[in-house]
């Protein structure tokens, strides 16, 4: 007697079309672009996913259990912090793969992949089909969107969250229901978790759009909203208590400092500049795009677009672009007064927004059916570009699959450090051994983690870090200054019995000492 098939040719029929939609290709056309670490296991390990993985290690191993998470000092806040919940997050996946750094790039892959699932169940629910190809395949192929899925760091989550909180926007302008908005503001808050300068101007901005599109009950809506946001920020706010207003009083002084400096017009370059770059990062300029001419060309295009299309978008993609356009301007407007440079990632959430607008207008000039000349002039010119853009973006998948999956990227790479710690042990034939590090960060955040995982894990011990009996000196040189880590072989380490010196393929620099 014949066994039945597992699925019905019907049922096969259906599925493999399924799979061969237009909309699933677009997706997983943007997974595949975020894979190639996934697949050749080999990812970026520096100083800062070191310092993330001895967070988590510290929660795991020790039950070192956090109010806050790291200092932004990095950024350009000392003294500020950002939330615990990402290291949280950090470390369920430093258990599940045993303290694997691969975890860690599964956590951000995983956001990866749920920020371009949640944009198309959006757009499904926006645009023409058409348009929510177009708008998945932008998201897809965003540089700056593609790097928060191949190596380890706390905004990258972001972007998924932010998804999540725009579908909540948006059935807040179709239904009027501000239990939504009231989601939607939890969520912008939870941000604080894994950055606190993306959190800020998100929570600003949504109230802010809530007032300008429901003025009643005002009061009652701001106080539902400050137990929503104090309830997100609770590992914080009782951090602030804790510590009198610590980190609050910082903040200010960062905000009076910029105040200071606002009526400069140095000032305004330079926080031009960076708004203009994240911008211009939103969209796949290169490699056939160069020069600033060709991105100005463009953003005029984009602009004038939304000008003249605005009111010709129906309700209530009008309200959300009007929500985009808030959040713009909120962004722009809060960091003006910060201090500081304004890192790429501080805005991660606009990449979103500048995609989103240009799928709108785009949308909006191609269905009227009387156009101006010059309407007919900018959909034509957006749409030149728009065509360049997704030829860079199979290029660029290209490139990914045919020469950076098999490179081995040097020391920053976790393959780079596992053979510079094999040879290192290997040399050692079983003997115990002291290490002393030079590297560009000074913090050697990267190579102690290595050594408690990789080297316990592998060889059964970890090495001392003391200068007596035998010791290798690990030096990774820096690019800008090759020559400063013999100041540094002067001055702190102490004089001992070179028995030789090697230069590696990764591009460490490994000296043999006894004591």
């Amino acid at each position: 007697m014949k066994s039945k098939p597992l699925l019905s040719t019907e049922l096969k029929f259906r599925l493999i079309k399924y799979i061969t939609s237009p909309l699933i290709v677009v997706i997983f056309f943007g997974i595949a672009i975020r894979s190639v670490e996934i697949i050749n296991r080999n990812y970026l390990f520096g100083f800062d996913q070191g310092w993330n993985y001895e967070f988590a290690r510290e929660i795991v191993e020790t039950k070192h259990f956090r109010l806050i998470g790291a200092e932004a000092s990095f950024g350009g806040f000392r003294g500020v912090f950002h939330g615990p919940g990402y290291y949280y997050l950090l470390a369920f996946f430093y258990i599940l793969f045993y303290g694997d750094p691969y975890g860690g790039l599964i956590y951000m892959y995983t956001f990866g992949i749920l920020s371009l699932v949640l944009s198309a169940y959006l757009a499904k629910k926006i645009f023409l089909n058409t348009f929510t190809l177009l708008y998945i395949f932008l998201i897809g192929i965003c540089g700056a969107l593609i790097s928060q899925s191949r190596f380890l760091w706390p905004p990258h989550p972001v972007t998924a969250i932010f998804v999540f909180i725009q579908i909540l926007i948006y059935k807040f302008i179709k239904h009027k229901q501000s239990k939504y908005i009231l989601l939607a503001l939890f969520f912008s808050a939870m941000i604080y978790h894994f950055h606190l300068a993306l959190s800020i101007p998100l929570v600003i901005s949504i109230m802010i759009f809530y007032w300008l599109n429901s003025r009643t009950q005002i009061l009652k809506f701001l106080g539902k909203s400050f137990m929503v946001v104090s309830l997100a920020w609770l590992p914080g706010l009782l951090f602030e208590i804790r510590h009198r207003l610590f980190i609050t009083n910082l903040w200010s002084y960062e905000m009076s400092s910029g105040l200071s400096r606002i009526t400069t017009f140095r000032y305004w370059i330079e926080h031009g500049r960076d708004y203009w770059y994240n911008f211009a990062e939103s969209f796949r300029f290169q490699p056939f795009i160069h020069g600033i001419f060709w991105q100005l060309l463009f953003t005029t295009l984009y602009v004038t677009a939304v000008i003249i299309s605005y009111k010709q978008i129906k309700e209530p993609v009008r309200s959300f672009v009007k929500y985009h356009i808030c959040l713009i301007l909120i962004t722009f407007m809060f960091f003006i007064f910060i201090n500081n440079t304004i890192w790429n990632y501080y805005l991660t959430n606009l990449h979103i927004a500048y995609i989103f607008i240009l799928c709108v207008i785009v949308s909006a000039l191609w269905q009227k059916v009387s156009k101006t000349q010059v309407e007919k002039v900018i959909i034509s010119g957006l749409l030149v570009y728009i065509l360049v853009f997704s030829i860079s973006g199979i290029a660029e998948m290209h490139r990914m699959y045919t020469s950076e999956i098999a490179d081995i990227g040097g020391g920053a790479k976790i393959k780079g450090k596992k053979e510079l710690l094999d040879f290192i042990y290997e040399d050692a034939g079983g003997k115990s051994f002291n290490i002393k590090i030079f590297t560009p960060p000074i913090y050697t955040y990267a190579f102690d983690y290595m050594f408690h995982w990789y080297g316990r894990s592998k060889y059964g011990y970890e090495p001392g870090n003391d200068e007596k009996n035998l010791t290798y000196i690990i030096i990774e040189p820096d690019s800008a200054k090759p020559w400063s880590h013999l100041g540094w072989l002067e001055t702190v380490i102490k004089p001992g019995e070179v028995e030789w010196e090697k230069s590696l393929k990764n591009g460490f620099i490994v000296q043999k000492r006894m004591y």
